[in-house]
């Protein structure tokens, strides 16, 4: 018979629809470990669940101390993942570390470890987590704790590029969590891909909109972008910017009159 000792999850910005490209595996220790005392460890849809194996009254059948420890190495799963992961500085010879140490609403607290470079099917290591064991362990509550990453986030900007005024023109989001404004492209000398459309298609309209804080890269598309004239949707829904695009959509010959 086995229950829950504890859960580790990764809760990362960007994988916000699904789960995260990341792998969780035990360090050589904490294998021995668990292999030793039959500990077992599922996969769940964000992370993994270490189940202890306990008798009949509930009481945990492995014995461990507070000195004890289960230490885990983190390795991205596809190349997407250092693309979309704004990690915390490390010196080298150096791996960023969760642990246990201090927790805030389930969130382990982040910290740096010496540690030698190591791959996981070709993928270099991100990350250690260590979790000690605490009293509530020894008791046999059950713990959840979260593994947080964040996402780069950047300004998105719309250039549009029409045969028809840029006069009138919105942008709107209609889950009202963006604000995009439209940008006086006269003041923005500055700008070389707007210097490069003007050159390109100097008998064309050109607008410019940008967002008006940063978006954090998600693979959960905004899908009720839409662009407007005069409060009339000319699209519907308006192509994200991918983690490639540096917060950049160019739409080409859209036509706004009707």
């Amino acid at each position: 018979m086995y229950k829950v000792l504890f859960e580790l999850a990764i809760d990362h910005q960007y994988f916000s629809a699904g789960r995260a490209d990341i792998a969780i595996v035990p360090d050589e220790k904490t294998d021995r470990m668990m292999r030793g005392q039959h500990f077992l460890m599922k996969n769940t849809f964000n992370g993994i669940r270490v189940l202890t194996p306990v008798y009949d009254n509930g009481d945990m059948k492995p014995i461990l101390t507070k000195q004890d420890h289960f230490a885990f190495n983190l390795y991205p799963t596809s190349s997407i993942f250092s693309q979309v992961t704004e990690l915390p500085k490390a010196e080298p010879d150096k791996v960023i570390l969760y642990n246990n140490s201090r927790i805030e609403d389930e969130a382990l607290f982040l910290t740096t470890t010496d540690h030698s470079a190591s791959t996981f099917n070709g993928y270099p290591l991100v990350a250690r987590v260590e979790i000690g064991v605490t009293d509530q362990l020894l008791a046999g509550v059950e713990e959840v704790h979260k593994v947080v990453f964040n996402a780069p986030a950047i300004k998105w900007k719309y250039y549009f590029i029409s045969e028809d005024s840029a006069q009138d023109l919105s942008i709107e989001d209609g889950s009202n969590m963006l604000v995009f404004n439209q940008v006086d492209i006269t003041e923005q000398a500055d700008d070389p891909l707007l210097m490069s459309l003007k050159k390109t298609f100097p008998d064309l309209s050109l607008s410019l909109f940008e967002s008006d804080s940063p978006v954090v890269a998600s693979n959960y598309a905004v899908k009720k972008l839409g662009l407007l004239r005069g409060g009339e949707v000319i699209i519907k829904h308006l192509p994200n910017p991918g983690v490639d695009d540096g917060g950049v959509k160019i739409i080409k010959t859209i036509q706004v009159n009707k």
